[in-house]
């Protein structure tokens, strides 16, 4: 995975950006998934409600932020990969009628029906 031009990017996002690195992205989701898990074990359960300083998020808080920010993204890209492969009408097609048009080798602007 390739980092974008830095120039195209709002100054919030950079400081995120700069930290990734060269991975391939199904490569770059399994090494952040195990290296996220393993932090999470390696914590007593004691340490969940600890706050850096008072007003702070606790451990257990930002692991729930990041689920939250998961599901979310997780349903962008479901509508994002709906309305390439459905078009800009917005239509949603019954997922029998999908079987029907074709194999997933089909280009997705044939796969309207």
């Amino acid at each position: 995975m390739t980092k974008p031009d830095f120039s195209t990017l709002p100054e919030f996002h950079k400081r995120y950006v700069q930290h990734v690195k060269d991975y391939d992205l199904l490569e770059a989701m399994k090494i952040s998934s195990k290296e996220t898990l393993s932090l999470v074990r390696s914590l007593p359960e004691e340490k969940g409600e600890y706050r850096y300083a008072a007003g702070k998020w606790s451990i257990k808080e930002v692991l729930c932020h990041m689920i939250d920010t998961e599901r979310i993204l997780a349903y962008r890209a479901l509508r994002f990969a709906k309305q390439i492969c459905l078009g800009s009408k917005r239509t949603i097609m019954p997922p029998r009628q999908m079987q029907k048009t074709g194999t997933l080798g089909r280009s997705p602007t044939k796969w309207r029906g």
